[in-house]
């Protein structure tokens, strides 16, 4: 057997995980863009200040770049503290319920079989 017959192939559920944590990212820049843009023209925006968007959309990222390079390495608890930090950031900053959402279904997926078995081969 060659080496790419013994590498297993990424299952489903962590390419939608992988999915949903990209769209977390673009739904964060595109709220700070929109609030941004209403902000600058004197439209009341339910008093959140652009600049918190933009920090939760930051953090989205950098929780995405851990999830990432948790998948590359097969980390399944890199992935799971990850996706654990951006539900508590979520929470804390400004209780986004998209990003809670969001991170919810990913943790949910991440103990889904095909994923375990995944981060259990090497």
């Amino acid at each position: 057997m060659t080496s790419t017959e013994n590498k297993m192939k990424k299952p489903g559920m962590l390419r939608a995980i992988f999915i949903i944590n990209a769209l977390l990212v673009i739904t964060g820049f595109t709220f700070y863009f929109v609030f941004s843009a209403r902000t600058n023209a004197g439209i009341e925006t339910l008093g959140i200040p652009p600049s918190t968007l933009l920090t939760m959309a930051i953090i989205y990222l950098g929780m995405f770049v851990a999830i990432v390079i948790s998948i590359l390495k097969k980390m399944i608890w890199g992935m799971r503290i990850a996706l654990l930090t951006t539900i508590v950031t979520s929470i804390v900053i400004i209780l986004a319920p998209i990003g809670i959402g969001l991170a919810a279904i990913s943790l949910g997926l991440s103990f889904g079989k095909p994923v375990v078995a995944y981060f259990g081969s090497k």
